[in-house]
């Protein structure tokens, strides 16, 4: 028997020290993707964004709104938004490219009447009709889809619809510039009718170098057969447009002076057209003299501009920059910016210096965004522009954090740790700690500390739990932060399991050994028989006799027998139904017996309310139940008095609990 105890206590302490090691093995409890949320869109930095887009079209920066654009294929959309974002990103492509090849025709037409190629010139303007009826009729659709986007976005569209008009005033100002192209080309174009003589028109400048604004002397002759055409009006066209008209004298020469406008162009071209009036119809044809080509001369200006520290949304931005020509600066200099949808200007300082304090907004979209500077041109002063790329950023946090490698179910975890800043802002951090799926408290960060305490309910599976301790600000301008780790939970509850099953196993032991060693030394072993006892009179010697006199009583008015399969409880609720008003005082005395032969005692208390209860059955079916003397309830039938069991006259041990019938219950 020594033996056999010593074995259970070491089979118990190898189960208790390799409990832990095993536990710890247990991998990190899996997450399910679907339980993570979605991530928000920031509706009012989409909104501004385009509205940047937009801006650089109506600056007529084409191909660098074509580059923006394109950074909205990396943002994330939701897949409710997926189709009015796109179609929208569609739209204002269609609108961005058309008026690209609009420009780019306008361009080569001007160029064209320029050099008098007036064929070539009225079929790129037929191309520029095109590209413009197409972009006319994508902006109205833009339109349309950026009143959708704001609804399903819930913003307000007035910014985005103020953009797209100034977009429309663009179209519109190509439109303008189409009609005075083909007016100029049908002025050149000659008339019906034959050519009888074809004169030559010549054309001289005195300088092939001129500033702007400076005045030019242009002279030439109009010469037909027999000499010059006296008295003829010949126009002067400069950058293909009509800047003057001379007249020729007796000899057919002419002479004119021209003040050179302000272009701001490398060069342009000169060239003189001879027009056919009503009495020159029949005799001559119109001519073209040869085209001249003049340098242009201007001080171009130098921008610079420079950001001062990062652009944080939600904050206000410094840049700085200058205006100089020739290593000289300008002062009072207007200097325009374009960023982030909005547009400011401002005035250089006597140094030729300025400054823009530019609000980010707080709901700007990460990445970078192209800020525009432009300087417009003043009398000899062309214009200047640069650009330079905005970088959204936000303060990082480091989060360092110390946590328990293991912890109990039923107690608590304590997350400490310190949060790291960029700068030295911690004011307005909130801080969240989770382990698995509880959530800790939540502590607002002022000296850049803090702790969590989780509290880790008893009933906690055992395994590795991920724990995550993550900082946010309502300050945009912070970045959100998350630092994780592991924590393995025991349960109290599975540590005492092998405990308990030691236990368990050591007492059946201790109880079956001896009642084999009573049955070896007894003269006759005795097999223990289970006989159904049948129900008793009430007796005053024990409970267990009030409680089967009760259970014929029951059966007598409910028809429902007590099988040997049948517990205490199940009986109880097998004659619920048919039992009714009796229930309660039945129900009372068979927990009381129920106790009795688990517990082996009960107190006085409820041995005499297990009897009233009795007498309260027995009075409500009013059953007189025979008194039976003392001696021959004895001889008719005997107890156990450690589980109440009723037994035959001959039994030396109780069926149910083992234990030997006593000499004086017999």
């Amino acid at each position: 028997m020594n033996k056999l105890k010593a074995a259970f206590l070491i089979l118990l302490v190898a189960l208790s020290a390799s409990t832990p090691l095993a536990f710890s093995l247990v991998p990190v409890r899996h997450i399910n993707p679907g339980e993570i949320p979605e991530e928000p869109l920031l509706s009012k930095g989409l909104m501004t964004f385009y509205v940047a887009v937009i801006d650089l079209s109506v600056l007529e920066r084409y191909s660098e709104a074509a580059g923006e654009l394109q950074k909205s294929n990396l943002f994330y959309v939701p897949e409710n938004l997926k189709f009015t974002i796109s179609r929208f990103n569609e739209l204002l492509s269609s609108v961005t490219n058309r008026l690209n090849l609009l420009q780019s025709h306008l361009r080569r037409a001007e160029a064209l009447i320029a050099v008098a190629k007036l064929q070539e010139a009225n079929a790129e303007l037929k191309e520029a009709s095109n590209r413009l009826r197409e972009a006319e009729d994508a902006i109205s659709d833009l339109e349309s889809s950026a009143s959708q986007l704001a609804k399903t976005l819930g913003t307000r569209p007035k910014p985005l619809l103020d953009k797209i008009a100034e977009l429309k005033a663009v179209a519109n100002r190509y439109a303008h510039r189409i009609e005075e192209l083909l007016a100029t080309i049908e002025e050149l174009t000659p008339g019906p009718g034959k050519a009888l003589v074809t004169p030559e028109l010549t054309i001289q400048a005195n300088s092939s170098i001129a500033w702007l604004g400076q005045w030019l002397l242009l002279n030439g002759s109009l010469i037909a057969v027999g000499g010059g055409l006296r008295f003829k009006t010949i126009h002067l066209y400069l950058e293909g447009r009509e800047a003057g008209t001379a007249l020729t004298d007796g000899n057919g020469d002419y002479s004119i002076e021209l003040q050179v406008p302000y272009l701001y162009k490398p060069s342009t071209t000169v060239f003189a057209l001879f027009k056919l009036s009503d009495l020159d119809v029949e005799k001559y044809s119109p001519c073209v003299s040869e085209t001249l080509s003049l340098k242009l001369l201007y001080y171009e200006p130098k921008l610079s501009a420079r950001l001062l520290q990062k652009a944080l949304p939600g904050r206000s931005l410094t840049v700085h920059g200058s205006l100089s020509s020739l290593d000289k600066p300008l002062s009072n200099y207007e200097v325009k910016l374009s960023v982030f949808g909005l547009s400011e200007s401002t005035l250089t300082d006597r140094a030729g210096n300025f400054k823009f304090n530019v609000s980010v907004p707080r709901d700007l979209l990460g990445g970078s965004w192209l800020a525009v500077f432009e300087s417009p041109p003043s009398g000899l002063i062309g214009p200047a522009s640069t650009s330079l790329r905005v970088e959204i950023a936000r303060i990082q946090a480091g989060i360092t954090v110390e946590a328990p490698s293991m912890v109990l179910g039923g107690s608590k975890v304590t997350l400490q740790g310190r949060i790291e800043l960029e700068e030295d802002v911690s004011e307005n951090l909130t801080v969240v700690g989770h382990v698995g799926e509880w959530t800790g408290s939540t502590w607002r960060v002022g000296n850049g500390t803090f702790s969590i305490e989780v509290y880790i309910p008893l009933n906690a599976l055992v395994g590795r739990y991920v724990y995550s301790v993550s900082m946010s600000s309502d300050e945009p301008w912070f970045s959100s932060s998350v630092t994780e780790g592991s924590i393995l939970i025991i349960s109290p509850l599975a540590l005492a399991m092998p405990v308990l099953a030691v236990s368990m196993a050591t007492l059946t032991v201790s109880r079956v050994v001896p009642r084999r060693r009573r049955l070896e030394e007894a003269e006759k072993p005795l097999t223990p028989v289970v006989v159904k006892a049948p129900p008793q009179p009430p007796s005053a010697e024990g409970l267990a006799a009030l409680y089967w006199s009760a259970v014929r009583i029951v059966s007598t008015e409910t028809g429902v027998e007590m099988v040997p399969s049948h517990t205490v409880r199940e009986y109880v609720r097998a004659v619920a139904d048919g039992l009714k008003g009796g229930l309660a005082s039945f129900e009372r005395l068979s927990l009381a017996y129920e106790r009795l032969i688990y517990a082996r005692w009960i107190s006085l208390k409820e041995e005499d309310e297990a009897k009233l209860a009795f007498k309260e059955l027995q009075s409500l079916f009013e059953i007189k139940v025979p008194k039976v003397p003392l001696e021959a309830q004895k001889k008719a039938q005997i107890f156990c008095d450690h589980c109440g069991r009723d037994l035959p006259p001959e039994a030396k041990y109780c069926d149910r609990c083992g234990r030997a019938v006593e000499e004086k219950l017999r």
